[in-house]
């Protein structure tokens, strides 16, 4: 009856082992098959049988035990059929014997399909469709943030973050129908590993933004935040890039080797360190600026998360901390959106930890591990992290915050002159106060009637002379402002 008892080659004979399923399901829908297929699956049967018998390659080797495995499968159905067409009822034993050789070839093709998957599970079509039209919403967003808010840095880091972000989403929702393509289960990962960097990146500038605001508070000059940050993501991307190469080539060679997986393991791992490094930074900045600012402005939890929260009580404590910060920015520190800023930036890397913590927890199970063959926690941890906070930068975007014509470099400029300006009118006004103190002293000896006759200007004139240099004082001001801003614009 068996099909399996007409092969009358030895090779063909042993390239053709049973198959029995693992587990059994409580129901499936058995496979039919045209018997016009047998002479072709024959055939296939017979090439396959003599490369195995030639081949030394795993990857080879693999990919013809799966030939053969689904050429016999196909043909138990086949002769299985072919029987049960013609079987006499009286036959039960049979007749049940040749139904269970279609169920298990049925569970043995189903098999082999769902090995083909590269992702090990069920794609989510609509959970992917959402996340590839948020992300692709959000990077229409920043693009025109970036054209319209002159912050062309952090617009290029969130842009690229988000498109990322999209590219990966989209790719697994066309995968959802297609995940045995591999370009696109490379798409997805090379692109949903490295945009998390890129969201950093625009924190990082952000950082440094804030310590010019505030004033001297910090541990590193600003535009050094984003030059260490940088390199160190940098730096992890790089790892993880190597790291899947290699991945990616032991896979496509069917060797399973572990050291891609934690190679890419210490990239992220690597990542997460850089982001405790900026927590840190984060964390002195803030403390300096609102605990060590004034020194009767005494830390406590209460005040902390006043603070933080931006309440009625934390915008207080915002005034009274005020005149310790640097004059040159009180007009950006007094917005509104302002005080939410660190609650904002603070959420966002907590989000993006998150996302970087599960990246490690799922990759040190391996590819077939319980998280990565599970959506759910892809969906949750990873897609929801990151769009949160790269969502929190539509309502906080820099030029939100700090102005359309204020950027980095202009900033930078105007504190070291504000400094400079602070130390010279310093000096000023202690030379002031002795001369002012001397001629005082001088003064003090002469009546009232002498000073009227050392006065030879009448009050009209002193009053015009008076215009005519504030008046002139403002053009010169009005000019070095312009100059500022056209030498300096980012």
């Amino acid at each position: 009856m068996g099909w399996f008892e007409q092969i009358t080659t030895e090779t063909a004979t042993r390239s053709l082992p049973t198959w029995t399923p693992s587990s059994i399901p409580a129901s499936t829908s058995l496979s039919s098959i045209d018997p016009t297929y047998a002479n072709g699956l024959w055939e296939t049967v017979l090439s396959a049988s003599s490369v195995a018998m030639t081949a030394t390659e795993t990857p080879v080797l693999y990919r013809v035990s799966k030939v053969l495995r689904g050429a016999a499968a196909s043909l138990t159905i086949i002769e299985a059929e072919k029987y049960l067409a013609t079987a006499n009822p009286t036959e039960t034993a049979s007749i049940s014997m040749a139904n269970e050789r279609v169920f298990n070839a049925t569970l043995n093709l189903k098999a082999l399909e769902w090995d083909s998957n590269l992702y090990t599970n069920a794609l989510s079509i609509p959970a992917n469709a959402i996340f590839t039209s948020l992300f692709g919403l959000l990077f229409v967003l920043f693009v025109a943030w970036m054209f319209t808010g002159k912050q062309i840095y952090f617009g290029v880091c969130l842009a690229c973050g988000t498109v990322l972000e999209f590219c990966g989403y989209f790719a697994r929702t066309l995968a959802a129908t297609d995940y045995a393509n591999p370009d696109k289960y490379l798409c997805q990962i090379i692109c949903l590993t490295m945009a998390p960097a890129f969201v950093m990146a625009g924190i990082y500038y952000i950082l440094g933004q804030l310590k010019i605001v505030y004033g001297n508070y910090g541990i590193l000059p600003p535009k050094w935040y984003t030059y260490v940050f940088i390199f160190c993501d940098v730096f992890s991307l790089f790892t993880q890039a190597v790291g899947g190469a290699i991945a990616a080539t032991q896979v496509r060679r069917y060797i399973f080797n572990p050291l891609g997986t934690n190679i890419m393991i210490a990239g992220i791992s690597l990542q997460l360190l850089s982001m405790s490094l900026f927590v840190v930074f984060w964390c002195d900045m803030l403390f300096k600026a609102c605990f060590r600012a004034d020194p009767n402005f005494r830390f406590s939890v209460g005040r902390c998360m006043h603070l933080l929260l931006n309440t009625p009580t934390g915008r207080q404590y915002r005034q009274q901390l005020e005149p310790f910060y640097d004059p040159e920015f009180a007009d950006v520190r007094q917005g509104y959106l302002f005080g939410f800023l660190p609650l904002a930036v603070s959420s966002a890397v907590l989000f993006v930890y998150i996302r970087c913590a599960y990246r490690v927890a799922e990759l040190s199970q391996g590819w077939t591990g319980f998280l990565i063959t599970h959506e759910q926690f892809i969906m949750t941890l990873d897609a929801l992290m990151v769009f949160l906070a790269c969502v929190l930068f539509v309502p906080f975007y820099p030029s939100q915050i700090f102005g359309n014509a204020i950027s980095w470099q202009v900033m930078t400029n105007k504190h070291q002159k504000s400094q400079q300006t602070f130390d010279t009118n310093h000096d000023t006004h202690l030379d002031t106060n002795d001369d002012t103190n001397d001629d005082t002293n001088r003064d003090t000896n002469l009546d009232e009637k002498s000073l009227y006759k050392c006065d030879t200007k009448t009050t009209t004139e002193k009053i015009e002379e008076k215009f005519r240099t504030h008046e002139h004082s403002n053009s010169r001001s009005e000019e070095s402002t312009a100059y500022d801003n056209e030498s300096f614009y980012f």
